[in-house]
């Protein structure tokens, strides 16, 4: 027979024993066709406690209609699959609430983290607003939304230390706003076309696609898309960062040099003198060892309002982008595009440590990670065949010893 014992992060061990014993390794389940605790997300995330302990939410198969806040610390959110375990909201910044105004950037998104410590993985956050449909509205289609911005997700100045892991996010315009300085994605998607990554936070993005997005509204020639936008404050070191990510296209459709990297923006800002682009918000995007295909043509120029309203425009060349050993067709640009390049030294700075200001994600187990135990059972004999399953059924089958070395 087995034993089931529940680990940290989802980790199952099935040991042969001789009767049964089992530990959930969830503190709730949600399934749509009600063989789980709960038929919504929104209905776990009102039951769970009311204190800092991890909570874990398995969601089942399904696509969730709903928009999520997400106001409680330690939440864990685990898919069980990442492409059929579907969040999803239709709203963009220009959609109509039942008041008579608008949601607004902020508001559109699907997914708000608003607390520390959040995890999710092996699941979709979408935004469901169909862009591509809403741009063939005819300009006088009193239907047609002239804000096009859509969110998937949301992580607010209170939801720092997020971490995802095996997460898609989908939009077109603005599917991922991080205003928080350290969150970490770890083998994940993001798609979309105009500023789909951007925010005056900072993120560390490991080992991910990153998809931009096609488009039937732009002429011939034109710009495509922006990957990212950031705002980041001059007295933060990091915004962006990739790594051994791949960027790549949606379609081969998508004509050569049609997006940039980033471009900088400098958000409309109250000071005491006026209204105005914040000058302190110098963008700061780096991408080292990544694969980009021959979509991206470099970094571009956005524009602002100057305190008399006036607009002015900022410049990659008085940004923070870099780039480090990028390889692809889109990595070598033979026109006089601005590419700065971090010199060897340089990267010594961009070690994960120093991005997350010591901050270690547990999402991902390290290389050579051991789990380790006792099993007290004088019939069973050793070595013995042990079976180690994560959260998402990734097996592992190792023999072990005693205590349970692997």
């Amino acid at each position: 027979m087995n034993k089931l014992i529940s680990t940290p992060l989802g980790i199952l061990v099935t040991l042969a024993l001789s009767a049964p014993t089992h530990a959930s390794l969830y503190n709730a389940v949600v399934a749509q066709d009600g063989s789980g605790d709960y038929k919504t997300i929104q209905e776990a995330l009102k039951n769970a406690p009311q204190n800092d302990s991890l909570y874990t939410i398995y969601i089942k198969n399904g696509t969730y209609n709903e928009k999520l806040e997400i106001e409680r610390p330690n939440l864990y959110l685990i898919g069980e699959s990442q492409a059929d375990t579907v969040i999803t909201a239709t709203t963009a910044s220009g959609t109509v609430k039942d008041d008579g105004s608008t949601w607004g950037t902020t508001g559109s998104r699907t997914v708000n983290i608003n607390a520390d410590h959040f995890s999710a993985r092996n699941l979709t956050i979408a935004n469901g607003f169909n862009f591509p449909a809403n741009q063939e509205k005819a300009d006088d289609d009193p239907t047609k939304i002239k804000s096009t911005q859509a969110v998937a997700l949301l992580i607010s100045k209170s939801g720092n230390h997020a971490q995802f892991k095996n997460v898609s996010l989908e939009g077109y315009q603005d599917t991922l706003y991080i205003k928080s300085p350290m969150n970490y994605f770890d083998q994940s998607k993001i798609s979309g076309h105009v500023d789909f990554i951007f925010g005056y936070g900072g993120a560390l993005i490991e080992n991910s696609q990153i998809i931009s997005r096609d488009r039937n509204d732009v002429s011939e020639g034109n710009t495509y898309g922006y990957i990212t936008a950031p705002a980041t404050n001059i007295e933060q070191p990091y915004g962006f960062v990739f790594k051994n990510c791949q960027l790549n296209k949606e379609s081969p459709d998508i004509p050569e040099n049609s997006f940039a990297l980033g471009r900088p923006w400098h958000p409309t800002t109250t000071f005491e003198d006026g209204r105005y682009a914040d000058p302190n918000a110098i963008g700061h995007t780096a991408f080292i060892n990544c694969h980009i295909d021959d979509h991206i043509y470099g970094w571009d120029k956005m524009s602002g309002k100057d305190i008399n309203q006036n607009t002015i425009w900022f410049y990659p060349e008085d940004s923070r982008f870099w780039e480090y050993h990028n390889k692809g067709k889109g990595a070598v640009n033979d026109s006089n595009a601005y590419r700065p390049q971090l010199s060897d030294q340089q990267t010594k700075q961009y070690s994960n440590s120093n991005i997350l200001d010591g901050w270690t994600p547990d999402i991902s187990l390290p290389e050579n990670s051991k789990l380790q135990g006792e099993v007290l059972n004088a019939a069973m004999q050793f070595p013995a065949t042990v079976e180690v399953i994560d959260s998402v059924g990734q097996k592992v089958i190792s023999l072990t010893d005693k205590k349970l070395s692997l």
